[in-house]
């Protein structure tokens, strides 16, 4: 086993729902099926803001699963399978078809509320149950409101798109998050929602705070925040 040389500085972190961590991971008790959860979570996390779900194909294809899903007797496919089922018959993943075209598609989720929102939104076949736990405050129709407010009052005029936008912004991002975003914005008089939404996935991708979860935020320099997110406003 040759040793790893530790995570480099600037290395991006992806956030995992915390009973991952916790009850679930003692839980789980093959590995395959822990390393298909946080492989599909990780994919799933770097394509946020495009669509967040995977097709079964294109993870029975990824190197990674195939790489580390390997054992005497089991072909990579076999595992992968198996890992993902268990983890649709634990709920962490979410298993949907659509049939089109007479081609049946098989997509994976992360059972959260963007993946039960998606399974919705694109009319999409699943058993998924309706969470046992009620929305989270950042989730509630209050806090939509409250998003909404924001962009009017610091941006303008809604329309039918953005609306949509930013009910998605709402239940990717904590409100904190949103709130800090449009504060950032107008101090460095950049009043343009795909900015705003282009700090929040950055946010999401490296870490809120320099890549160290659960801090609190620190001050920002409007000259370094520039430096740091200014070309995302041509984006």
């Amino acid at each position: 086993m040759q040793r790893f040389g530790g995570f480099l500085r600037d290395t991006r972190y992806t956030s995992l729902p915390n009973p991952l961590l916790g009850p679930l991971l003692a839980e789980i008790d093959t590995l395959g099926e822990l390393t298909c959860t946080l492989r599909v979570i990780a994919l799933i996390y770097q394509k946020r803001g495009s669509r967040p779900w995977m097709t079964l194909d294109e993870l029975l294809q990824d190197s990674i699963l195939r790489e580390s899903l390997v054992t005497k007797g089991k072909g990579p496919d076999e595992e992968i399978l198996q890992g993902i089922r268990k983890a649709v018959a634990r709920g962490t993943l979410l298993e949907a078809y659509e049939n089109s075209r007479g081609e049946d598609r098989t997509f994976i989720l992360v059972n959260d509320q963007q993946g039960r929102n998606t399974i919705q939104r694109l009319h999409l076949i699943s058993d998924c149950p309706d969470p046992v736990e009620p929305p989270t405050t950042d989730e509630s129709p209050i806090y939509r409101a409250n998003i909404f407010s924001l962009y009017e009052e610091n941006i303008g005029p809604l329309t039918p798109l953005l609306t949509d936008e930013l009910k998605e912004a709402a239940d990717l991002y904590p409100s904190n998050w949103v709130q800090e975003a449009f504060k950032e914005a107008v101090v460095l008089q950049k009043r343009n929602w795909r900015y705003i939404a282009r700090i929040l996935e950055r946010w999401a991708l490296e870490g809120k705070d320099n890549g160290k979860p659960g801090r609190h935020p620190k001050t920002t320099d409007p000259k370094e925040y520039l430096r740091r997110y200014g070309p995302l406003s041509n984006r």
